[in-house]
């Protein structure tokens, strides 16, 4: 290797360590001789190798207090020769060991050196030089591992070196059977002492306990129920007076943006008027207020008949939907209003979450003896199975997802409140009947519900007749769509080439939910330039191409969230000078903190008010036009001397080092001056012009012209001289760009 040396003794055959100092040669052969005290060395360097055998390391002696101990003996610990045992059983008196090792290198044997390590003992390895030896006193009981690593004499080192199991057995009274017997003794005592004592307490108090408990049960559930039925309705009035306004400006306004803005307005508050219907739905029946009506039907036909009004929503998504019966008729009795509850949930669900030209397929049967529990000994049911090949649920999840307000650990539009297959689950078990689910991570899932044949589960005051109950229908596709979020259409890519030159301020918002970025833009638009991501990975991809002025991201989002995004933004020399304002539905301090803390010029929660995001976005962008200014006028100035962020300030020094490097090169570009950075002429561009409102081309010529300043305070030559030094071809135009500069001629300034 280079700029290495190594010493050679007497070891390595040397005549001596000591030499004549003017008693050398080399001859014209490249031999070379060195003359010493006990005669001459003499050798061809090409010859000299190092020695690259990687020595076996072996145990050559076992010691306990000094004594060493032999296999040979009777009652020996070991069993096998110390350099052949792979184990050591030793009482908690045999504490004292001391081990000695070699390496089988016999070139410079006296070179060898050695490292060793005793595994949870010695917490780092201990480097020993030439010593082959290992001393351990009062070693506590416990297992080990005693490492040994030896090198040869030219430091080859047998890294895996040679090992060998050492286990300290504790004494007696101190094993864990002790500590068992000794803890299993005082809790006998203890025990027999408190038990006449307890069961005669716990006897007086377990029916006063048990009265108290059903009591505030019920009342719990009275409030509960109470508090969803009064908010429910509290919020179906505003929402009517949303929903039914907004239906009649529909019809009223021409505009198709404005009445986009309607569609998303309606879709949403249909969509939480659903959320609190279900919310209704799920208490009432926590609180056993939900009153079954049973008919008799043809189950058959009504699920057919639901299963098909999807057809519309499973052709907008590109979905086969299959229906399948082995039955043309089986009757059921059934609640029509509940059941469809049931399965308008399951097919939502298998909708929403089944990719594009993916298949949800409804199965009707019968099926007998399924279960050797059902409820009056019932083994007939009617089995309704809807299948999708959607992501499917990770196994960990399946026994939490028919939980209250449970949620599958993802992010995105297709996130859901956690209701609806609680509320599923219950009015199936208000049926008598049995809900159960199977998937596959990435292979879908099966949600089966089993209903018992017959009547005999339900009480008499359930039972109606056809007469007076009628199957419910959903009107129009309208109901349905609301049920679903659909990609709308959204700003159209354009190359970054074209959006860097775009000469409105430029600014990126990354969110997950399509109709919230294309709320954003409507708000704007009219303003600004507004480039769309629909996850964070996108977003900051962007965000290094395009160079926006600002940023508007949301917190929670597929991909890497609005903290990630924020603080990588923040942390890369290219993108760290722009602002940043998180969307967050988290209103908790801690939230606003992590925020803060990653660099978020901004924080908004949602649902934010149009004007105060205008507002935000005004002002962050006229701080970063203050900025420019104040960064403009010190960019003349040394890099040291910069009052400007840490990434920002590097960047800057960058820049400046770069140029001044070439101050005398009249050939140096901004293609040249991007290499040296590391970005894109484009890219380099924004950076420079978000920070001081000027070109690349004005900062390579506002510092030439400075350091002309310089040289002409200090009188260092005539103006074409000082005119070439600092990169211009022509006095003339230097002459010129100075004046323009500093309102008077280099003649004239350099006189002051």
């Amino acid at each position: 290797a280079r700029n290495t040396f190594r010493n050679y003794d007497f070891y390595d055959g040397l005549q001596d360590n000591e030499f004549n100092s003017q008693s050398y040669f080399k001859a014209a052969d490249g031999k070379i001789y060195f003359g010493g005290i006990n005669g001459i060395t003499a050798f061809y360097p090409k010859d000299i190798k190092n020695n690259r055998h990687i020595p076996p390391i072996i145990l050559s002696e076992f010691s306990i207090f000094n004594k060493t101990v032999s296999h040979k003996n009777k009652g020996s610990v070991l069993k096998r020769p110390i350099h052949l045992t792979k184990q050591i059983n030793l009482s908690y008196n045999q504490n004292n060991i001391s081990f000695k090792f070699t390496a089988l290198d016999f070139t410079a044997p006296n070179k060898n050196r050695y490292a060793y390590k005793m595994e949870n003992f010695d917490k780092n390895w201990i480097n020993t030089g030439t010593r082959h030896e290992a001393y351990y006193s009062n070693l506590p009981p416990g297992d080990y591992i005693f490492y040994v690593r030896g090198s040869n004499n030219d430091g080859i080192w047998n890294k895996e070196g040679t090992s060998v199991k050492i286990s300290i057995s504790p004494p007696l009274w101190d094993t864990i059977y002790a500590y068992i017997f000794y803890i299993m003794l005082i809790t006998a005592i203890l025990y027999f002492a408190r038990r006449y004592e307890l069961n005669r307490i716990r006897l007086k108090n377990r029916l006063q306990f048990e009265t108290i408990e059903r009591k505030k049960l019920a009342e719990m559930n009275k409030v509960l129920s109470d508090f969803f039925t009064g908010i429910s309705h509290e919020f179906r009035t505003p929402l009517t007076l949303i929903i039914g306004p907004t239906e009649q400006l529909m019809i009223d306004i021409k505009d198709d943006k404005k009445k986009q803005m309607l569609t998303v307005v309606k879709r949403n508050a249909l969509r939480l008027l659903r959320l609190i219907n279900q919310l209704l739905d799920l208490s009432r029946s926590e609180a056993g207020e939900m009153k079954l009506k049973v008919g008799r039907a043809n189950i058959v036909n009504h699920t057919k008949h639901l299963t098909l009004q999807f057809s519309s929503i499973a052709q907008q998504k590109n979905i086969v939907l299959n229906f399948y019966s082995d039955e043309k008729e089986l009757m059921l009795y059934f609640d029509y209003e509940i059941m469809d509850k049931i399965l308008i949930n399951l097919l939502s669900n298998a909708l929403k979450f089944t990719p594009k030209e993916g298949d949800v397929t409804v199965k009707v049967e019968k099926i007998n003896r399924i279960s050797e529990n059902d409820e009056k000994g019932t083994n007939v049911f009617a089995a309704i199975k809807i299948s999708d090949t959607g992501p499917g649920i990770p196994k960990e999840n399946l026994p939490h997802i028919f939980d209250r307000f449970y949620q599958i650990g993802m992010s995105g539009k297709n996130k859901g409140s956690g209701i609806g297959l609680a509320l599923v689950k219950d009015l199936v078990t208000l049926h008598h009947g049995h809900i159960k689910v199977e998937s596959k991570q990435g292979h879908g899932s099966t949600f089966t519900v089993l209903f018992p044949l017959g009547k005999e589960h339900f009480k008499k005051e359930n039972l109606i007749s056809l007469s007076e109950n009628t199957i419910s229908d959903i009107d129009t596709d309208e109901d349905l769509n609301d049920l679903f979020t659909f990609q709308e259409n959204t700003d159209p890519s354009a190359k970054y080439s074209d959006i860097l030159d775009h000469p409105k301020t430029i600014i990126l918002v990354i969110d997950d939910h399509p109709e919230l970025r294309a709320y954003i833009r409507e708000c704007l638009a009219a303003d600004y330039k507004i480039i769309e991501a629909e996850n964070g990975k996108e977003g900051l991809n962007k965000a290094v191409n395009i160079i926006p002025d600002l940023i508007i991201s949301d917190v929670m989002m597929p991909e890497m969230d609005g903290y990630q995004v924020t603080e990588a933004i923040k942390s890369d020399e290219r993108t760290s000078h722009i602002p940043v304002i998180l969307l967050t539905a988290k209103a908790k301090t801690e939230e606003k903190i992590e925020g803060l803390r990653t660099g978020a010029d901004a924080y908004l929660l949602k649902p934010f008010h149009v004007k105060e995001l205008q507002i935000r976005v005004q002002k962050l962008i006229e701080t970063r036009r203050i900025l420019q200014e104040r960064f403009k006028k010190t960019i003349g100035l040394k890099p040291a001397n910069t009052t400007v962020k840490s990434l920002d300030e590097k960047f800057l020094q960058k820049i400046i080092s770069n140029i001044e490097k070439h101050i005398d090169d009249e050939n140096y570009t901004v293609e040249i001056l991007s290499d040296e950075v590391g970005m894109s002429p484009s890219q380099i561009y924004r950076k420079i012009r978000a920070l001081t409102n000027q070109t690349t081309t004005q900062i390579i010529q506002s510092i030439r012209l400075q350091r002309a300043a310089d040289l002409l305070k200090q009188n260092a030559g005539n103006i074409s001289e000082i005119a070439y030094s600092v990169g211009f071809s022509s006095p003339a135009y230097f002459s010129k760009v100075f004046r323009e500069k500093y309102n008077c001629t280099p003649q004239a300034y350099s006189k002051k």
